[in-house]
């Protein structure tokens, strides 16, 4: 059927899924838009061929965007991608474990990897910003 690729194709394409205003990010989940400020987004997760955006009121968002892609959505002065798999708002930085490399955010009981080869360059920017 005709229909159901086109609208594999739309679903594909990063552009119909997110974009930004302001400090506001529209997502497309499902049948959906999704209006999010960035503010209240403490992380995003890369679950498989979706993201996750983790919200401060424990509120998660699953979009067919790619981690790439969402960071060009959002703000690179608030949010930095500290993984293959992980970015946070370092707004929410709660604590940061050097030796084992990772990130404790506020809202959020999880703990996310800073990986190797990102952890230099990480604190770098933390102690710029």
């Amino acid at each position: 059927n005709h229909s159901q690729v086109l609208s594999l194709n739309i679903k594909a394409n990063p552009s119909t899924l997110g974009t930004m205003s302001g400090n506001r990010i529209q997502l497309k989940t499902g049948n959906e838009l999704i209006f999010i400020a960035q503010d209240e987004i403490i992380a995003v997760m890369a679950e498989n061929i979706y993201c996750v955006f983790l919200l401060k009121d424990n509120k998660k968002v699953k979009t067919a965007l790619s981690l790439s892609a969402t960071m060009q959505l959002l703000d690179t002065k608030y949010f930095y991608k500290i993984h293959r798999s992980y970015i946070i708002n370092i707004n929410t930085i709660e604590r940061i474990d050097l030796a084992t490399a990772t990130v404790q955010l506020q809202y959020s009981t999880l703990v996310f990897p800073i990986a190797r080869q990102q952890k230099k360059a990480f604190l770098a920017y933390l102690k710029t910003n």
